[in-house]
């Protein structure tokens, strides 16, 4: 597993930020002078190359996987059926959990050990945080006491740190009842469907009165219920299904960063399984490219206090301390890792 609940510990900032903290993995040997840190900077242009390489050549099979997979078990698309509207209920928290970008321990990619450039990202010490963040994520459970997290199904284990799948048809009603766990407010705002000033999830100066405006930010251990239309707009124009996006937006770069974000799939009518899920799809793939700005995520004093060897010598403004707190990645995969495709179908990213 590369994700557990984060325990209680007090998080304490640096008490000497002026210091500057030197790079574990790029300690110079004076005897070498200069050519050292040259080796070091072809090394991470030498790795971020192969990353591109390697995120075009996982575009390109997921291309094609798309268009030439071919029959699977599912059903076609029965278009023009009948359908009784839903109500489709989520119970959604905002929890903070320990997330370990790279939990093998090794470049998977490589099938080796990880070497100097990649150590930068990965390799803990005095002055560097390594592969472990505390994160806060969404995480679905099963009713409003969020006593008891919901088990992924197996087809949804590969959503990584993406929070789970919220799904709906046209003329649906989703509900998400959300708890927000952390010690900071956060909220929930979907894209495509249609909702309220009250289920906005946005605080800005719209005018609004403050009966609707306790979406905006749910404080800490306090719970909101947002409620969402699906009108035809908000489903696919062409295809069976179209992906939207659900994220915290009480404050959009911190709460992105920190990990709030989430996939929202709808599907016309007359082309859902009861479940909401595509007919002619025997598999989904939700893929996140992203660079994570651990410097950025509110957690970033308590990744300091918790993961590096010396926390009162951490200098967070040190650019060697800024880059490597970039982590390159897919939702899909964690960092240095390959992702393989499961036996051929019908699939969509």
């Amino acid at each position: 597993m590369s994700a557990r609940p984060a325990k209680a510990t007090e998080c304490r900032r640096p008490t000497n930020p002026t210091k500057r903290g030197v790079p574990v993995s790029e300690t110079l040997d004076p005897t070498e002078g200069p050519s050292t840190n040259r080796r070091v900077s072809q090394n991470r242009r030498r790795l971020r190359l192969a990353a591109v390489v390697a995120v075009v050549a996982i575009a390109s099979a997921l291309v094609l996987a798309r268009l030439f997979g071919g029959g699977g078990g599912a059903a076609s698309v029965q278009a023009g059926s009948s359908y009784v509207p839903q109500t489709r209920t989520y119970f959604l928290a905002a929890d903070e959990v320990v997330w370990n970008y790279a939990p093998a321990g090794a470049d998977q990619i490589t099938g080796q050990p990880f070497d100097a450039a990649a150590a930068v990202f990965v390799e803990s010490g005095p002055q560097r945080i390594g592969s472990s963040y505390l994160k806060s994520l969404y995480r679905e459970y099963t009713d409003a006491s969020f006593g008891t997290l919901k088990p992924r199904a197996d087809a949804d284990q590969r959503l990584s740190m993406l929070g789970p799948v919220i799904r709906g048809v046209v003329e649906d009603t989703i509900k998400v009842v959300f708890r927000n766990n952390p010690d900071r407010p956060a909220s929930v705002h979907t894209h495509g469907v249609f909702y309220k000033k009250s289920s906005e999830g946005a605080p800005y100066d719209d005018g609004t009165a403050p009966s609707d405006q306790a979406d905006d930010a749910v404080p800490p251990g306090g719970t909101y219920t947002y409620s969402y239309g699906v009108p035809e707009r908000a489903g696919p124009m062409d295809g069976s299904s179209v992906m939207w996006m659900y994220h915290s937006h009480t404050s959009e770069v911190t709460d992105d960063y920190a990990g709030l974000v989430g996939p929202m799939v709808i599907t016309k009518v007359g082309a859902a399984r009861p479940d909401g899920t595509p007919r002619d799809v025997d598999r989904e793939f939700f893929l996140q490219f992203k660079v994570s700005d651990e410097k950025q995520s509110p957690h970033l004093a308590c990744n300091i206090a918790n993961f590096t060897g010396d926390p009162a010598s951490v200098d967070p403004e040190d650019p060697e301390f800024g880059e490597s707190n970039l982590m390159t990645a897919l939702t899909e995969i964690p960092q240095f890792c390959s992702l393989k495709f499961p036996t051929p179908g019908r699939f969509r990213t």
